[in-house]
């Protein structure tokens, strides 16, 4: 058992399966990794664990190796849990800049925000707008004083009518 990293450079005999723990996003990797299997006359197996989000790397590697790749579903009693948010969006960060090499043109997925999220900007929560300078806040849903007594709490005309008001 080895990383991608460790097993660089190792020429290990007769290797009867390779794991992959997600598609690797170099293509050309995961040809030289699955041909451990394959070599001096020899077969095995390889297995790539990937989710939806994958099946166009999986599309890509099929038209480099110009064979299908057989997609078995996992057996029910298999747990799969999400993806830390962290790492998710590392690995989105990832994927954009491999779509960036391979299409100039690609804008990326975090594209739209850099254009209205500026560093020092303020954005109404309730608007999704910038604040300009000089603009006042939403005031939308905001309540005075909740719950003093005085003109604004809940309640405060009823007791002005029974005289236990101000």
């Amino acid at each position: 058992v080895a990383t991608d990293v460790a097993a660089r450079g190792i020429d290990v005999p007769q290797v009867s399966h390779v794991i992959n723990f997600d598609v690797p996003l170099i293509y050309d990797d995961y040809v030289h990794r699955i041909g451990r299997t394959g070599r001096a006359r020899h077969t095995g197996e390889a297995i790539t664990f990937a989710n939806p989000a994958e099946r166009q790397h999986i599309e890509r590697i099929e038209e480099l190796i110009r064979q299908p790749i057989p997609l078995l579903p996992l057996p029910p009693e298999v747990e799969v849990t999400d993806t830390p948010f962290a790492e998710g969006q590392e690995h989105a960060r990832t994927l954009d800049e491999q779509k960036k090499r391979a299409d100039p043109d690609y804008q990326g997925a975090f594209h739209e925000r850099k254009e209205w999220i500026k560093p020092g900007e303020t954005i109404d929560k309730r608007t999704g707008k910038v604040f300009e300078k000089g603009q006042q806040k939403s005031k939308k849903g905001a309540k005075k004083n909740p719950g003093k007594k005085g003109a604004s709490a809940p309640g405060a005309k009823a007791l002005r009518r029974r005289g236990q008001g101000r």
